[in-house]
């Protein structure tokens, strides 16, 4: 029998002996990554710039900071110092996992449980640190069952990035386990604890998402906060999950408030830059491998027909949580994909381009490209459909100009070409759906219909002037309201936080409704603020 098989048999019930073991026989030895470390590293130091403005701060609400996975330790551990600072009386509440997909023994979880209670000691000085993987399980509510199982299948597309997940991978079992075991424990914990706010992590899958639903059941205000590729900023979103992108509010707030001057021009240089493929503005990454080499070349090097209507299909990377659970009237992307394939092959007079997403280029071992169900849903023989490769030396606003109109499902890509003047056909549940500058089908007899009638009468689809103005306005909302201001980006951590040490950002005014957000208080487009307040602060400006 292995050493780690036998301790787990004899002790794994016994966390003292786990503890004891790593202090002793492995000498405290780290069991966590980079970002753990780091954090252990300067922790202490944060905490005592820290100090001064926890005791000087009014006493606010209680929040719990829910957390695991090593990154969001170390990140969290930050956030927690952040809300302290504010005054906020804060439970830093984490489970011991170090990833989302390997087994560990109960012992070996006791151990590294050990190890993050040593490395968190620092931050108990002004934040309570709690060990959920400590708490009894309570009944789980029969009401809870079915939001966990569609965690459960979330969890297993995002892992294998793949929309038809075998119901044989060995994943299922640990992914079902862990998501009841923590649903049954945060049911103790929340329960007992009774905070005015919890806070989390992505809110839709892995055991982010179950403290999501558990929170909900219970009635407890729940925050939820992702980044983008933008510095210095966050999403943040309260009572949905942030990657649902849910704008309803704040585009009902901001929908009849024209652009500044200043504003317009900021929002046209920002996606110029994107088009070209370079960084913009306070970006970190570029959207397109390549900067453009002209629409002529593009159809050149495609074979495309200019007399013949062109459709661009841009669909997502699988596995991104904003794609899953997005489906409105098809069975999913997969499904979308498949029959607009079909479609098309049908219908030889027009031309479907596909633009398989950049990101692809990174997809895992068990990752499904969407260039391959192209490729297994088209008849041989047919000609009039091209699918661009993740890697493809082609910038995808080279196409832009080609097209008659776009399809898509939740990118992006959808929301640029509105602005290009292009009608958009949206099948998924994107965050700019339903906002009144695109097409958006809710069943597949009205998808096939403005297919139909954008190749035969595409001038009654175009959108209109006013149309193109609301998508600028929308765009501009997406990048620089729903953004709130935050220090800390996950990108880059460390030297963010060498930038901007605690000390330094507590004392900085910018940041102050962020943590205040985060704990709970409304964000702006739900604060009673008219709409039309022009001053940046009331426009959701930052």
């Amino acid at each position: 029998m292995a050493l780690t098989t036998w301790l787990d048999t004899w002790f794994g019930a016994l966390p003292q002996v786990a503890e004891w073991d790593w202090r002793w026989r492995l000498r405290r030895r780290p069991l966590g990554k980079k970002s753990l470390q780091f954090m252990a590293l300067h922790l202490a130091d944060w905490v005592a710039q820290t100090e001064p403005f926890a005791q000087k701060a009014p006493k606010r609400r209680s929040v719990v900071l829910f957390t695991m996975l090593d990154r969001w330790l170390a990140h969290n551990a930050l956030m927690a110092l952040g809300l302290a600072g504010r005054g906020y009386q804060v439970t830093y509440l984490f489970l011991p996992y170090r990833d989302w997909f390997t087994p560990l023994s109960r012992y070996a979880l006791w151990q590294r449980e050990a190890y993050l209670r040593h490395i968190l000691k620092p931050l108990q000085r002004v934040v309570r640190v709690h060990s959920l993987w400590r708490e009894a399980p309570s009944p789980l509510p029969a009401a809870l069952e079915a939001d966990l199982e569609e965690i459960d299948y979330f969890d297993m597309q995002y892992t294998l990035q793949r929309e038809a997940v075998p119901p044989e991978h060995p994943l299922w079992e640990l992914r079902r386990r862990r998501n009841r075991d923590a649903a049954q424990r945060l049911l103790t914990f929340l329960q007992r604890e009774k905070p005015h706010a919890l806070a989390l992590p992505n809110g839709l899958i892995l055991e982010f998402g179950v403290a999501h639903r558990v929170a909900q059941h219970l009635g407890f205000p729940v925050a939820s906060f992702e980044f983008d590729e933008q510095r210095d900023h966050m999403w943040l979103s309260q009572d949905e999950p942030v990657m649902r992108l849910n704008m309803d509010e704040m585009w009902a707030w901001v929908r009849e408030q024209p652009l500044t001057p200043e504003e317009e021009a900021r929002i046209r240089q920002a996606m110029q830059d994107r088009w070209q493929g370079r960084t913009w503005e306070r970006s970190m990454r570029r959207w397109q491998n390549v900067p453009p080499q002209g629409s002529r070349q593009a159809a050149e090097r495609l074979g495309l027909d200019l007399k013949r209507p062109i459709f661009l299909l841009a669909p997502n990377v699988f596995g991104d949580s904003v794609v899953l659970g997005a489906q409105v009237f098809s069975q999913g992307l997969t499904d979308w994909i498949t029959r607009t394939v079909d479609y098309f092959a049908r219908h030889p007079q027009a031309q479907l381009v596909v633009r398989v997403h950049p990101g692809e280029r990174y997809l895992g071992p068990e990752g499904l490209s969407m260039s391959q169900i192209v490729q297994e849903a088209l008849p041989a023989g047919v000609h009039n459909i091209v699918v661009v490769d993740a890697d493809a030396d082609i910038n995808t606003f080279d196409l832009v100009p080609l097209a008659r109109a776009g399809l898509v499902y939740t990118s992006t890509v959808g929301l640029e070409m509105v602005l290009w003047g292009k009608p958009v056909v949206v099948a998924g549940r994107a965050f700019y759906r339903g906002k009144g500058f695109t097409l958006d089908p809710t069943t597949w007899e009205a998808y096939f219909d403005l297919l139909e009638r954008l190749q035969h009468r595409p001038a009654d689809l175009q959108p209109t002037e006013e149309q193109q103005t609301f998508a600028w306005r929308f765009a501009y909302a997406f990048l620089y309201r729903f953004p709130r201001p935050y220090p800390w980006h996950m990108v880059h951590f460390e030297d963010n936080v060498h930038a901007r040490p605690p000390g330094r950002v507590l004392a900085d005014a910018r940041y102050f409704p962020t943590w205040d957000q985060i704990a709970g208080e409304p964000l702006p487009w739900r604060q009673a603020k008219t709409a039309s307040d022009p001053s940046p602060e009331g426009r959701g400006g930052s």
